[in-house]
């Protein structure tokens, strides 16, 4: 997101979920494999970092978030005063208007509740596998506040490694990192012209 974040007009809010539990997820329209990876949960996180501290940003905790939604809300309004408040975030499965892909990926609309957190408890194989590709995530784990030591691990002692896929590549080859970097770079300028053709708009407007 660098040079996106000096628009005054762009607040992030970046949730902060136990990694484990991120990579043992899977989307509903892909049942067959896990959806994300240490990969892909690296580089997002590492982004998320570089803006960690800017006035416009929020981190949260996915974990906060679930277990009691209302106080993750009043946090984000104590952030960003000027949001209003519309219904309780506690409430949202009673006001929530999804597509259909949306549904489908979320496996439906439900009360927001701590069903998935812990979840990878039940996938160890799936931790050891992806520890043997990418590395021990202890310092990932250390760094969020999920675990202060390598005792953790002692629970994969054992355990036969998940073969199942990923959704997203285990590794990003050259090109597809030139590729990700010209379309990051493409919906910048494409972000970057409708807020100039915005700015034009209002200005004209009040001539």
């Amino acid at each position: 997101m660098p040079g996106v974040i000096d628009d005054p007009n762009l607040y992030v809010i970046y949730v902060t979920r136990d990694p484990r539990d991120v990579i043992v997820s899977r989307h509903g329209k892909s049942e067959d494999m896990y959806y994300s990876n240490i990969r892909l949960w690296r580089e997002l996180h590492a982004c998320a970092r570089s803006l960690f501290g800017h006035d416009r940003f929020l981190n949260i905790r996915y974990e906060d978030f679930v277990n009691n939604p209302d106080a993750t809300q009043s946090q984000i309004t104590a952030k960003f005063p000027w949001l209003e408040k519309q219904h309780k975030f506690s409430e949202y499965h009673e006001h929530a208007q999804v597509s259909e892909k949306s549904k489908v990926a979320m496996r439906g609309v439900r009360p927001i509740g701590p069903t998935s957190v812990g979840v990878w408890q039940k996938h160890l194989g799936r931790i050891v596998k992806q520890q043997a590709i990418h590395g021990t995530m202890t310092p990932d784990l250390v760094g969020c506040g999920y675990e202060s030591s390598p005792d953790w691990e002692v629970v994969l002692d054992g355990v036969l490694p998940d073969k199942s896929n990923s959704w997203y590549p285990e590794k990003k080859r050259f090109w597809q990192r030139i590729s990700q970097s010209i379309d990051a770079s493409r919906k910048i300028a494409i972000y970057r012209h409708k807020k100039g053709l915005s700015r034009i708009s209002r200005a004209t407007n009040d001539r």
